[in-house]
């Protein structure tokens, strides 16, 4: 599952995910109920008007990103009618909260977006929670309206919270997935699409999309199946030869490089099992 792409929960753009070419490309899209509708409760009918009416129409995976704070109860009530099986929890920040939709969503898979700076300064408490291989996210927008800076345009602040929320993520075995990017413009696209390398590169999985300009290059670049090849493929020759060097573009000048890349590898196996459990039995 490489691209996930948020839609807001409004007619005039749900409709689209069953014709336009671009919006099918993505591995999943993910009906925002959160930041990209006001009327929340409108959205919530809307969407149910929808999934009984077309949901057998879409391809794509289908994931919610809830509003926590407006309407729970119907929202949860819309994923469990539904079989919504990803559901995206964001501005987590509370102990309480965490155990609350762990407790609510028990067959669901769950991605949870951290967007406040005390949270990422101190994940443990949430990420002591979490199971193994859950879904994270950072919320880059939210981030950015704190300090009063866009993150997006500071390369080496985005890459010091990118680097520090992989850390913790490494720490409790949790999934990093890539933030979104309002870099969705044809002339921005190539900028985008060095972003998303260098974020693949750090170990980010997957990535969330904001618009369907973006989903070709996400999946492009965040090919897990490709990079388990590859990356098996380095450790195979590198055994082979039993001596250190470039294999396949990549330097193994120790043992520590080739535990790298068996981490990596492990890390896209987790990812790739929640997602498609039968090839990794």
């Amino acid at each position: 599952m490489r691209s996930f792409l948020v839609i807001p929960a409004i007619d005039k753009y749900l409709y689209k995910t069953l014709s336009d070419k671009k919006i099918k490309n993505a591995d999943t899209i993910m009906f925002d109920l959160e930041d990209g509708i006001t009327d929340k409760e409108s959205g919530i009918d809307i969407l149910k008007s929808f999934f009984t009416k077309q949901k057998t129409n879409i391809n794509n995976r289908i994931a919610i990103r809830i509003d926590r704070a407006n309407y729970l109860e119907q929202q949860i009530d819309l994923i469990k009618e539904h079989s919504i099986n990803l559901v995206a929890i964001p501005k987590v920040n509370r102990v309480s909260d965490v155990k609350n939709f762990l407790n609510t969503f028990k067959k669901e898979t769950l991605m949870w977006a951290i967007e406040d700076f005390a949270t990422l300064k101190n994940t443990d408490p949430i990420f002591e929670l979490l199971p193994s291989n859950s879904l994270v996210v950072l919320g880059i927008r939210d981030l950015s309206s704190q300090i009063s800076v866009n993150i997006e345009k500071s390369e080496y602040l985005s890459a010091y919270i990118h680097s520090e929320f992989l850390i913790a993520c490494s720490k409790y075995d949790l999934l990093p997935v890539d933030t979104v990017s309002h870099k969705y413009k044809f002339s921005s696209l190539y900028s985008f699409y060095k972003d998303c390398k260098i974020n693949r590169e750090l170990g980010y999985l997957g990535k969330i999309a904001i618009h369907p300009n973006q989903t070709n290059i996400i999946n492009k670049v965040f090919n897990n199946k490709k990079l388990l090849e590859t990356y098996s493929q380095i450790i195979k020759e590198f055994e082979k030869k039993q001596s250190f060097g470039k294999f396949l573009g990549e330097n193994i000048l120790g043992v520590a490089d080739k535990l790298r890349l068996e981490n990596q590898i492990n890390r896209i196996k987790r990812y790739n099992q929640i997602f498609h459990p039968t090839e990794f039995l």
